[in-house]
């Protein structure tokens, strides 16, 4: 997706993204990645946390219970709270130039939460917004631009945070059905649904990146949903999710 995919509310006119979810771009549920997982683990590390809760995508870590036919409400109810939303005030300089939106998921109990490299990108300041209604300010605490990846960490108490697993989407299906969990033109909390329309997409990241084993949805992606969380809708655990 291209940098001007996230929400900007004081610049109208954004052009809507592709429905192409990337490793990473909507991140969480069964588009885990691998990238996601080892740029949150390194940040654990550097941070002498203790023992990283995310070092590899799980091979059966859905978001989801291992349960047939989960709906769309259940998956909504058990998973919202984990998905937040990040604007943050762009500046050139010393001189701010508007603000911007997008998404992202809590990966741990210590407060980190990943999203994309370019929904933070020249940010002055982060304000990260949960479910709940609180609101603090974050710092980037990480980053992977070749991903478009990034880790903001806030500081909240561990009660607070509702952390969602990275899974192994190598048993994607074309045809599975999956839900988006995001802040699509700054509307907090909304889901959409689709299904997978493909699988080994290709595109270039905003650094200029090739980017390769892209998965495809029909669910609505709009600017603001960068960073979000993206959940299969059967939770079935035997397929390696």
């Amino acid at each position: 997706m291209p940098p001007d995919e996230f929400s900007k509310p004081r610049r109208p006119g954004g052009r809507r993204a592709l429905p192409l979810v990337a490793l990473g771009l909507l991140i969480g549920g069964i588009v885990g990645s691998a990238a996601g997982a080892t740029l949150v683990a390194q940040r654990q590390r550097s941070a002498s946390a203790g023992p990283s809760f995310i070092s590899a995508p799980k091979p059966s870590g859905s978001v989801l219970p291992a349960a047939n036919a989960v709906s769309a409400a259940a998956i909504y109810q058990q998973d919202a709270a984990g998905v937040v939303t990040i604007t943050t005030e762009l500046a050139a300089g010393f001189r701010s130039i508007g603000e911007a939106t997008g998404s992202g998921i809590v990966v741990n109990p210590q407060g980190d939460i990943l999203t994309n490299q370019h929904v933070v990108e020249g940010a002055r300041q982060i304000r990260v917004a949960f479910k709940s209604g609180t609101t603090v300010s974050g710092t980037v605490a990480g980053v992977d631009a070749s991903d478009d990846l990034a880790v903001v960490h806030v500081s909240v108490p561990a009660d607070q945070l509702h952390p969602l697993v990275l899974a192994n989407s190598d048993a994607i299906q074309i045809g599975d059905p999956v839900l988006a969990i995001g802040t699509p033109f700054g509307l907090s909390g909304s889901l959409t649904s689709g299904i997978i329309s493909g699988l080994g997409r290709s595109g270039t990241a905003p650094s200029g990146r090739a980017l390769t084993g892209l998965i495809q949805t029909d669910a609505a992606i709009n600017p603001g949903n960068s960073g979000g969380a993206a959940a299969e809708r059967e939770g079935r655990g035997d397929r390696g999710r």
